[in-house]
């Protein structure tokens, strides 16, 4: 044989990577000392970076990792498994060490927790924590599992909506069939947390046409799904809870909604709406950071910021937004700086950004009727 040169394509040794970060993940299990069926063994671990093959000793773990990666297969997650020793704060310590080593960068986490702790504990802690991460530019979605053992009636829900818990969700949602351990049945925050990470930042998870939750058997708590009339289901949807759900003549099950857990008349009501803010947050921080410390350049005369001044900020601090606007994100933004700022005196540069979201089609009203003629 002479000379030759040949080539032959593989796959599968280099998984594909994400385009940005809106896919990093995590997920936080926590068990305790109660219920006693649950065995101190499998209490305790570091936290750490996962893949879609890795296999675990505790099967639970292992099956909210699974279904996490069945829906978003190549997005990066980090797992703590921790235990609750009802000190304060407790909860919150581990969403923050898990937060910690991913180095900031996890923009959505899962709290399951497998013991009979209070539901208002753990809303207040996951969402008051959710608030500390934002501020210190580490901001992150909660998808918090609804347990069986709070207590939680179903027919007659609790309204766990209230102020500033924009970045919770609770998902009461189940596969009935896939998971049962000793009856204590676990809202499917890995499934749910999946559709997130899949999801661009602007999608609703809901989306009926690309986010199939390929539930089985959905139901809530381990009550199927049919056995709610359509009004306890509005209630429970009106509630912010997460459910999936199916559609007459269409295979498949679906979320019910994106909720949170903020009051609905806040502009954060909808997963969506935080991720995308979140998002611009810290694009526009990424951009600014750098400059924090530079020279103001002002107009000799005024005393006022010059107008190339004016336009490199603008620019500086609208890219993240240009770029959002171009991948779809966002319908439209304007940065703007007043040059009457008298920054010699300050030395704070005021910025005005605003941006127009983009909607989700979530009702259709079709008007049908016979006519004579059209």
């Amino acid at each position: 044989m002479g000379q030759d040169l040949t080539f032959v394509r593989t796959s599968g040794s280099v998984p594909r990577s994400l385009p940005n970060e809106d896919h990093v993940s995590g997920i936080v299990f926590l068990y305790g000392y109660t219920p006693p069926q649950i065995p101190q063994a499998r209490q305790f671990s570091n936290p750490s970076l996962v893949s879609n093959t890795d296999t675990f000793e505790e099967e639970y773990v292992g099956y909210v990792v699974n279904e996490f990666f069945k829906r978003s297969p190549n997005a990066e997650l980090y797992v703590i498994v921790a235990s609750i020793d009802n000190t304060d704060n407790f909860i919150a310590s581990a969403i923050t060490e898990l937060a910690l080593f991913a180095k900031g960068r996890i923009r959505q986490t899962a709290v399951v927790v497998r013991t009979r702790h209070d539901v208002n504990d753990v809303i207040n802690e996951c969402r008051n924590e959710a608030g500390v991460l934002a501020v210190n530019a580490m901001p992150m979605s909660i998808v918090l599992a609804c347990n069986s053992s709070w207590g939680i009636d179903f027919n007659a829900p609790d309204d766990f909506r209230q102020p500033g818990a924009e970045r919770i969700s609770m998902v009461a949602g189940d596969d009935r069939y896939s998971y049962d351990d000793d009856e204590i049945f676990i809202g499917n925050a890995g499934a749910v947390l999946g559709l997130i990470s899949k999801a661009a930042v602007h999608e609703s998870i809901a989306w009926v046409q690309k986010f199939n939750t390929n539930i089985a058997y959905p139901g809530i708590m381990n009550i199927p799904l049919s056995s709610f009339s359509k009004s306890e289901l509005d209630v429970i949807d009106a509630y912010g809870y997460l459910y999936f759900r199916t559609y007459p003549g269409i295979a498949g099950s679906y979320m019910n909604d994106s909720h949170t857990l903020a009051l609905p008349t806040s502009e954060f009501s909808k997963i969506e709406a935080v991720r995308t803010m979140d998002k611009v947050e810290r694009g526009i921080r990424t951009y600014l950071t750098p400059y924090l410390g530079a020279p103001l350049y002002v107009d000799a005369e005024t005393g006022k910021l010059r107008a190339d001044t004016v336009a490199f900020i603008e620019t500086l601090a609208g890219r993240q937004l240009e770029d959002m606007e171009k991948a779809g994100e966002l319908s439209g933004y304007k940065v703007e700086v007043d040059p009457n700022q008298n920054v010699l005196s300050t030395s704070t540069v005021e910025i005005v950004v605003k941006q127009v979201a983009v909607g989700v089609m979530r009702r259709i009203n079709v008007k049908l009727s016979y006519a004579t003629q059209v």
